[in-house]
């Protein structure tokens, strides 16, 4: 499941469990916002996808072809490239002409490997960030629900919030609160604070799963103007009422077959 020498290296950084063979367990997926967490065995991974990061499911015979032909990564600081390595795509996985590139290579920096296949997370910009929660005892389902005390810790290390459509109630109550703070703000400077940058600076929580473009284009399908004001649509109670049936309106699609089918 991995070479010899990573096995060695990760020992010597005193993260050998994190390498170890566990015995066979389900691998658990969640999301809770723009946040995806992945466990199984001991290890949860909460992942933040940044840009063009993806999820890649691969026979284990293709996984071990690709995890034998690493090479440094194209960091222009030598011990940074030979720390983050990337590896060989084989040639009948590439496309002729679809890049100037060569050879085409792929960046994994975490995967789950089974006796069959292997799930990796494939960081094609380079902007991916983790966190990994060991625990004594395996991760199931039921300790992973959003009603479990666990949900809120393994989220915490990113500035998120509650899900619009797992916890829609918490949403809307941190919602609420943001607008009565920002109803009251005296100051000139925040008293003029944009709806737009309400939402991607994220202050209380009550945005997420709304990164730049989602923003903007919630705006435009409830026909606000991104640069109006805060306290001007926190102090109108009919277009507060319908910004926050839009927020959860606009997010609902997005996990509706219809949508996903297009």
């Amino acid at each position: 499941y991995a070479p010899q020498s990573w096995i060695d290296r990760a020992d010597d950084m005193e993260l050998g469990y994190l390498m170890a063979n566990t015995p066979p367990s389900p691998l658990i997926c969640l999301s809770r916002g723009k946040l995806l967490l992945l466990a199984a065995g001991p290890h949860a991974l909460v992942i933040c996808l940044a840009l063009e990061t993806g999820v890649i499911g691969m026979p284990l015979d293709l996984y071990q072809e690709i995890i034998t032909k690493d090479c440094p990564g194209p960091n222009e600081d030598v011990d940074k490239a030979n720390e983050l390595r990337i590896f060989h795509l084989p040639e009948n996985l590439t496309v002729d002409h679809s890049s100037p590139t060569y050879p085409r290579t792929i960046k994994i920096v975490s995967a789950f490997v089974s006796d069959k296949w292997a799930w990796v997370i494939n960081d094609f910009t380079s902007l991916v960030r983790m966190y990994v929660t060991s625990s004594d005892v395996f991760w199931s389902y039921e300790n992973l629900l959003p009603t479990s005390d666990n949900w809120i810790q393994l989220f915490d290390k990113f500035r998120g919030g509650p899900d619009w459509i797992l916890e829609r109630a918490l949403a809307e109550h941190n919602l609420d609160f943001n607008s009565a703070t920002t109803a009251s703000i005296s100051e000139p400077n925040n008293h003029f604070y944009p709806i737009l940058e309400e939402i991607m600076q994220n202050r209380l929580g009550a945005f997420s799963g709304i990164g730049r473009y989602s923003a903007n284009d919630l705006l435009y399908h409830l026909c606000l103007f991104p640069g109006m004001p805060s306290h001007v649509l926190c102090s109108n109670d009919s277009m507060f009422k319908d910004f926050k049936a839009g927020i959860f309106n606009y997010l609902r699609q997005f996990t509706e077959r219809t949508y996903l089918t297009r």
